[in-house]
């Protein structure tokens, strides 16, 4: 058995390097293939109000659901005690973000891969019941 650990230098903010650990055993004259990190390196972030008084909504969990793949788990969202959204661990692809708000608050984000991996949505503002 060896173990193998696996670090990056200068690893671009947000990247998910994962355990960065492997156990293996080779057989002879053979090896392995290893997966070492994953695409869900982006996070998204932004800032949510109540529409009526401008105030911070805290902390209110949402999630992001992939419209593209459908059957994957969503990926958790939350706001802090100042309102500031965030959802890290995300792909690129076409997701639909709900916040568990009254009502609802649901916007649709398109991540595109290559872009910047902090992914700012802006001011996004709960509608009045």
């Amino acid at each position: 058995r060896t173990a193998l650990l696996i670090d990056v230098v200068d690893l671009d903010p947000g990247y998910d390097l994962g355990t960065g650990q492997f156990t293996i055993k080779s057989p002879l004259n053979g090896g392995y293939r290893l997966t070492v990190g994953s695409g869900a390196s982006y996070t998204v972030i932004g800032q949510v109000t109540y529409a009526a008084t401008g105030g911070p909504a805290i902390l209110i969990g949402g999630e992001l659901r992939s419209l593209d793949t459908p059957d994957t788990p969503p990926v958790q969202a939350f706001t802090n005690r100042n309102g500031r959204l965030a959802a890290s661990g995300v792909k690129p692809g076409r997701y639909r973000l709900t916040l568990f708000s009254t009502p609802l608050l649901t916007v649709d984000i398109d991540i595109k891969d290559g872009q910047n991996s902090l992914i700012d949505l802006g001011a996004l503002r709960i509608p009045s019941p």
